[in-house]
């Protein structure tokens, strides 16, 4: 995925020039919000990209966050990710006659979220999460 919020000149196989915002590549599609405000969707061979300083080629997050004040705060961000995944094992013994127990485990993350994250902390959950994708109304 190629995230771009600047202006683009594409040209699709005919050899005609569009140009626009990139909204969205995939494959050999393009889809392309022109200058006059309609949307295209395109068979490209082409993309140009006059200026590359706002590209982002690789999984990015961006925040803007507002305060009303200019000092120093704490901040605590949380969200979920998808891609991965986590299993847990325990060992339980106990003693000869079964009225004490010790309880061992851990944890085994897979991250194919393709992303590392350093220093991270987590929280793992025992149930699936409930995820909503898309806007609409029930």
């Amino acid at each position: 995925m190629i995230i771009f919020r600047s202006k683009i000149t594409e040209t699709d196989r005919i050899g005609k020039n569009y140009n626009g915002k990139l909204l969205s590549h995939g494959g050999k599609e393009v889809v392309l919000k022109k200058d006059d405000g309609s949307v295209v969707s395109l068979d490209a061979i082409t993309v140009k990209f006059p200026d590359t300083s706002e590209l982002l080629t690789k999984p990015t997050l961006l925040w803007q966050i507002y305060s009303p004040s200019s000092e120093k705060r704490g901040l605590i961000i949380s969200y979920l990710i998808g891609g991965l995944s986590w299993n847990v094992n325990y060992i339980i013994q106990t003693n000869a006659d079964s009225t004490k127990a010790d309880i061992w485990s851990w944890a085994s993350i897979n991250n194919n979220a393709g992303i590392t994250f350093d220093d991270a902390k987590l929280k793992l959950v025992a149930e699936d999460a409930h995820k909503v994708y898309g806007l609409g109304s029930i």
